[in-house]
Order: C-alpha cells, then structure tokens, then sequence
C-alpha cells in the first residue's frame, strides 16, 4: 500500500490525510504528528492470503486455485512530541513496507504443436511459479506548529529492498516434464527442464511527503500531502538454463544489469467531519 499504513486509517476507507492523528501519520500526512501529546511507539502487521482460481478453454488442465500466505511487519515507529521556544514539533522515525510481492502458481501445462512439417511434439510439464519479497522505506519526520489550528511536517524517506538489507524481491520459474517428439511418424521420448530467475537487489532511492493540517474549527479538518517523484536504482541478476534430452540441447544465459525506477510525483487532499469523539467521518482524493 503505496499511500499509507496502519489498521486504524484502513479501517476508515484509507481517508487519513485529514486525520492522521497517530504515530502512523508519517505516512499519510507528517503534518499530523502535531497531534501527538505524548510519546507514542506504532507497530503494525500484515496477513496477506491470496488465492487465485484459473481456467481455460484451451487448455483445461491447468483449471485450479493457487494459495499463497505471507505475514510481514508493516509498519514501524517511534514518535515524540517536545517544544522550542513555545512552538510544539513532534520528530519521529518510521519504516513502511510500501510494496509486497509474495506470490505462488503451481499447475499442469500441455505444450503441443508442430516444429514444421513432419515434426510434432507433445510434452506434459509441471509449471512451478515463486515471486517473493518486497519494497519499504525507513524515514524520518518532523511536524512543526504555525499557529494553533495550521501545522506543516515532513518525513524524508529512504527506500529500500525489503526486508531490511540487501534484497529487493525475486521471481523464479521453473518448468519440467516428459513427452515425446514424432519425426515423420517415428516416436521419441524427451524430457523438458527449464528455470528462470529475476532477482532485483540493492534498491536504493529516497524521496519525502510534505503535507500540512488546518483545524478550520472545532469539527472540520482539512489536510494535504505532496510525496516528491524519484527514481530508484536497482540490480538486476537474471538466470536461465534450460535442458532437453531429445534432440539433445542445453543452453545457460546470466546476465547483471544495473537498472532504474521512476516514481510519480502523487498528492492528496483530504477532509474530516468529527461528529463527536466517538464518531469521525473522511473524504480523501488522492
């Protein structure tokens, strides 16, 4: 979730920028720590399940549902309000798990056809399909008073592959199974393994969120966030290798590439209606 963490803003439709009233706010509007009158530590976990259903006309075999679970630490932090020469700040550090890539296929697959004339294949494999890991960034805030209804922050935010270290994320593919190859009419058994590998490391990039809050009255917020555009950089190692017994070839290719992301520019605009302490309702464009 590229716009905001914590179960509190999802609970609420994800219209937090007006809110943003917990240690969570450095992520939807660092303008909104200001609220913060005490010290607060912010953890929060994630539990994806994924199943994805598959059919085909052409090719029924690989009908199915794919599971995949994963459970990550969301989000982190630590905030802590304090003075200076009468102006409230609050100053707090984050990390936010932004982009999650866990993903898993497995299913049958008949490949099937002619090569040219007089020569055909049929060959059954078993199609394996991992993707794993993720991207996050560690940031620092800082929301600072103007007056006592408008208030300005800021969180700088370095981005990261996740979890925190070197890697990015990874996807691997793997094919292998047997069939047979008719040379004009003459059948030959053979046997198919193919594995191919993406791994995108070292992500590194860093951009910020500037946002402000206006307390237009006692019920009535009204709050906005700017997160700047960046572009990251990232390695990326891919691997293939492929074998087949009959007619007899094996190949291997690896490759290391430096590469590059570009991240838009993206905005917010968002405002709240609080009813009453127990009741609060939010409206956010983003």
């Amino acid at each position: 979730n590229p716009v905001g963490s914590g179960a509190r803003a999802m609970g609420m439709g994800g219209a937090f920028i007006s809110v943003a009233d917990d240690a969570t706010a450095a992520s939807w509007n660092p303008a909104g720590l200001i609220q913060l009158e005490r010290p607060e530590l912010s953890i929060v976990g994630s539990s994806l399940f994924r199943i994805e259903s598959f059919h085909s006309s052409t090719h029924p075999e690989i009908a199915g549902d794919n599971r995949s679970l994963s459970n990550d630490l969301n989000y982190f932090s630590i905030a802590c309000p304090f003075t200076v020469h009468g102006k409230n700040l609050v100053a707090s550090v984050n990390y936010q798990r932004l982009y999650d890539f866990h993903r898993k296929l497995s299913f049958p697959y008949e490949h099937s056809g002619s090569v040219m004339p007089g020569i055909d294949f049929n060959i059954n494999v078993n199609i394996q399909y991992m993707q794993q890991g993720g991207v996050g960034a560690v940031g620092t805030a800082l929301a600072f008073q103007i007056t006592p209804t408008f208030s300005l922050g800021a969180t700088f935010n370095v981005w990261m592959g996740e979890p925190l270290g070197d890697h990015g994320w990874k996807n691997s593919y793997g094919s292998s199974g047997t069939g047979t190859v008719t040379v004009f009419g003459v059948p030959h058994p053979t046997s198919v393994t193919v594995n191919e590998t993406d791994d995108f490391t070292s992500l590194s990039g860093y951009n910020a969120n500037i946002g402000f809050l206006w307390n237009a009255n006692s019920r009535l917020a009204i709050g906005g966030v700017i997160k700047t555009p960046f572009t990251a950089s990232l390695q990326h190692n891919y691997s293939f290798s492929s074998q087949v017994t009959y007619p007899p070839s094996q190949s291997t290719i690896t490759t290391s590439t430096r590469e590059h992301l570009t991240f838009p520019l993206s905005y917010g605009l968002g405002a709240s209606w609080r009813f009453s302490d127990a009741l609060t309702v939010g409206l956010d464009v983003y």
